[in-house]
């Protein structure tokens, strides 16, 4: 994927964007892989409840692109990465044999033994396009 840079920032490019096939689906996959296109079909009584998945994104903020629909509102989310509990006496690993990917609380810690977890880092991006004058909404990941 193509990133143009102004400053600081980088943004995605479009034309970029407009090349990628759109997957037509009724909801975004729990685990999404990969650069990917989907369109989503509208739920009037929760609007985001499709495009929910199992990754930790950072909060919603807006962000705006030429020739999108001023009636609707489009976010991108950065991926905070993902925590993996590295205690060798961790209850979890002693009982499931893997180490302890999913529960953790206050952020960082381990919610069976309290240890710190590590972090590993992730450049993904989730653009949320919900067009809520012609109903309907584009999930990009990148």
């Amino acid at each position: 994927m193509v990133y143009v840079s102004k400053g600081s920032r980088s943004y995605v490019n479009q034309n970029e964007i407009d090349k990628m096939e759109t997957i037509y689906t009724e909801r975004v996959p729990k685990t999404p892989q990969g650069p990917a296109n989907y369109q989503v079909k509208y739920n009037d009584a929760d609007p985001l409840l499709p495009v929910a998945d199992n990754w930790r994104w950072g909060r919603a903020q807006p962000c705006k692109r030429s020739g999108f629909c001023k009636g609707g509102r489009r976010t991108l989310q950065v991926c905070r990465g993902s925590l993996l509990c590295t205690n060798a006496n961790c209850p979890f690993l002693k009982i499931e044999k893997i180490p302890n990917k999913a529960d953790f609380i206050r952020g960082d810690r381990c919610m069976h033994c309290d240890a710190a977890a590590t972090e590993t880092p992730c450049t993904a991006r989730k653009y949320v396009e919900n067009d809520r004058c012609h109903k309907t909404i584009t999930v990009i990941y990148l």
